[in-house]
């Protein structure tokens, strides 16, 4: 699958749909995606294939404990749905997941490499100003990783 990037500006409308991105969609192998809670209060969207490698890194890490596992059951897995895109590019976003996310009619859909994060636009707005401060910390923390070159 192609890198998925950008930030798009996006509408709810009232039966709970939101558009999938022409740049984002042509990047899609097909229309059916896996929408599930994810952190931060965003709603994770992975492609079949992507959905199937998260879940066994999740089940196969022998680090966790039993109640690390079972978290993560409840948070991530128990909570997916599956979604078509429809004809207009749109895709529903249960109930659940628009409440977790606290979905309202402005939202943000993200690429965020082999995943898609759909946003309260409001809450992205403050996720991003509670990481501004400390960003670079964050950059020192991963000095392995070269983001000049």
């Amino acid at each position: 699958m192609n890198l998925l990037t950008g930030e798009f500006n996006n509408t709810l409308d009232d039966k709970g749909r939101v558009s999938i991105p022409a740049k984002l969609r042509e990047k899609l192998p097909g229309n059916i995606l896996h929408v599930t809670k994810g952190t931060n209060r965003c709603v994770w969207v992975f492609t079949p294939e992507e959905w199937e490698r998260s879940y066994a890194r999740w089940m196969q890490n022998q680090t966790y404990t039993a109640k690390r596992r079972n978290d993560i059951l409840h948070r991530f897995i128990g909570p997916k749905q599956d979604a078509e895109i429809d004809k207009a590019g749109r895709i529903m976003i249960p109930q659940s997941l628009r409440d977790f996310a606290m979905l309202s009619k402005d939202c943000l859909v993200v690429g965020i490499g082999a995943t898609i994060e759909i946003w309260d636009l409001e809450q992205y707005r403050m996720y991003q100003d509670s990481i501004d401060g400390d960003f670079e910390e964050i950059l020192e923390e991963t000095s392995s990783v070269d983001f000049y070159g």
